[in-house]
């Protein structure tokens, strides 16, 4: 068991970087709540975004018809959801349009820099980085706790 665990871990480290096409979509939206606001459903951000994801206006009405400002009342979370996942995959579209990596660094890049940016300044690049950290731990405790369950 302990050679097993220690085998995957091995193959986790040298190959996880995860490719977006293989990224769990729920466990990618909850890093991104932890980094933006620690899963606050209520935040307000100081440039006016709202939720949990931290949605500009401007993201929000691409993807929703519900008025802003109504965007952090939890009777609305499934739409909260609703748009976080239209907007993932609006994200990843445009990174494959770009001809970039389609990787969970790039969304997380996106989703905190904005879509439209050619290049990216630190704190974006930090924040990607800790999405991506967050993601790669959660998958492989996730994997780690599945194949103990199993042995």
């Amino acid at each position: 068991m302990k050679k097993k665990i220690l085998i995957l871990t091995l193959f986790f480290s040298l190959f996880g970087q995860i490719l977006a096409k293989d990224v769990d979509i729920d466990v990618l939206l909850r890093c991104i709540s932890i980094v933006e606001t620690g899963e606050d459903i209520s935040a307000i951000g100081r440039k006016g975004e709202r939720t949990q994801y931290q949605f500009l206006p401007s993201t929000w009405v691409m993807h929703s018809s519900l008025p802003f400002r109504n965007a952090n009342n939890p009777k609305n979370q499934n739409e909260v959801d609703r748009v976080a996942r239209k907007h993932l995959e609006f994200i990843k579209t445009t990174i494959q349009e770009r001809n970039m990596r389609l990787s969970v660094y790039n969304i997380a890049l996106m989703w905190n820099g904005g879509p439209n940016k050619v290049e990216y300044n630190l704190f974006n690049k930090d924040y990607a980085e800790r999405v991506n950290n967050l993601y790669e731990t959660m998958i492989y405790q996730n994997r780690l706790t599945f194949l103990i369950s199993q042995s």
